[in-house]
This record gives structure tokens, C-alpha cells and sequence, in this order.
């Protein structure tokens, strides 16, 4: 029996790695490459300044990235609060203050770009659907 749903992730990558682990929109996903994505999302909040424990708002879609997104703020300890991707600016942040958000995500691609949106730990990440290029941008 697994304590997360990470730990399952890590096990199935390890004794199934082409098996198919999820099914989105724009395609099915292995869990060699679910458990890939994940870390690489993972590292780059960490390497944001996110910490375990951080709220990080995902606004997504069903898509490929959406699950890398998802899976890679928990591997990296935090809590994922979803929103709707067609939320407007002032929603999210209306959602912003009640979550006290670490950080916020868009699965629409996966250019990431983090915004600092509050000077303790609040940050606003776009991620975008171009493939797994993930420049780091300054936070301001």
C-alpha cells in the first residue's frame, strides 16, 4: 500500500514504465513519462522558491501538461488548488487571497513563467503547450 499517490507514481515507473498511466485529450501518458514530467515540475517550483507546503493554483485543461503540472506540485510537497481556465484576472485574484497561493499555473503550454504576486510566498506560474522548455524568468 502506497502513503501517496507520488509513491505510486515512482513504484509503477520503476516495475511498468510503458504501461499507460493516464489518458488526456491531447494523448496517453506512461507512467516513465508521467513520473518525468512530474520531476521536472517539481524541480523547477522548488527551484522557484515554492516549499512544501505552498498553495499553487493550476488553471487547466485535460491535456498531457495538465497532468505533469498536477502530479509535479505534489511531488514537490505543495498543495495543488484548481481553477477554472477561464477564469478572469480579477477571480484569480479574488482566489489568490482567500488561497494565500504560493504560486499559480496554466497547463495551456509548458513555457513556465513565474510572477511573484505578493512579497511572502504568493506567485503567479504560466505554463504554456509548447513541449517541455521550461525557462526560468526572473521573479519579480
Amino acid at each position: 500500500m502506497f502513503k501517496t499517490i507520488i509513491e505510486a507514481i515512482l513504484e509503477h515507473e520503476k516495475s511498468q514504465p510503458g504501461k499507460i498511466a493516464l489518458v488526456a485529450e491531447d494523448g496517453e501518458i506512461t507512467y516513465e513519462e508521467l513520473a518525468a514530467g512530474a520531476r521536472r515540475i517539481s524541480a523547477f517550483l522548488k527551484g522557484s522558491g515554492c516549499r512544501p507546503g505552498d498553495r499553487v493554483m493550476l488553471s487547466a485543461v485535460s491535456c498531457r501538461n495538465y497532468f505533469f503540472c498536477y502530479y509535479g506540485i505534489h511531488m514537490a510537497g505543495c498543495i495543488v488548488a484548481p481553477i477554472d481556465p477561464n477564469a478572469k484576472n480579477g477571480q484569480i485574484k479574488d482566489i489568490y487571497e482567500d488561497l494565500e497561493a504560493a504560486m499559480t499555473t496554466s497547463s495551456a503550454s509548458m513555457a513556465v513563467t513565474p510572477i511573484r504576486l505578493r512579497a511572502t510566498v504568493t506567485w503567479f506560474l504560466w505554463v504554456t503547450l509548447t513541449p517541455f522548455a521550461l525557462p526560468v524568468v526572473p521573479v519579480v
